[in-house]
């Protein structure tokens, strides 16, 4: 796992675990509701690169805005959230600037987009 793997994947308050050596093998006790697909079937990298493919498929323009999270959801099952934050500008402020892509065990993806 590199640094921004570990980053998405944990956030910053994790980054420094990862950086001190966690791994995979290390998996966090997963939450009861979801201890039968427990280690996730897709990783973040994968989870990363399914969403980006989502994009392009959708022709979602990205054009300003940037990766800003990953992260791994398990509200009745277990799916990652990517988020893509659009980039803050003075002369334009925009309320709901941001969209997540919500891939599913199963490799599936889903918009969600900002309000």
């Amino acid at each position: 796992m590199n640094r921004r793997e570990a980053f998405l994947a944990l956030g910053a308050g994790g980054l420094a675990a990862a950086a001190a050596g966690a791994s995979r093998a290390a998996d966090p006790t997963p939450p009861a509701k979801v201890a039968d697909a427990w280690p996730p079937a897709i990783l973040i990298a994968e989870a990363i690169r399914l969403a980006e493919d989502h994009v392009k498929a959708e022709r979602i323009d990205t054009a300003e805005h940037y990766l800003s999270s990953a992260q791994l959801r398990t509200d009745g099952k277990l799916r990652w959230e990517v988020r893509w934050d659009g980039v803050d500008r003075p002369d334009r402020l925009v309320k709901g600037n941001w969209f997540i892509i919500r891939v599913g065990m199963d490799k599936q993806a889903g918009t969600v987009h900002g309000k």
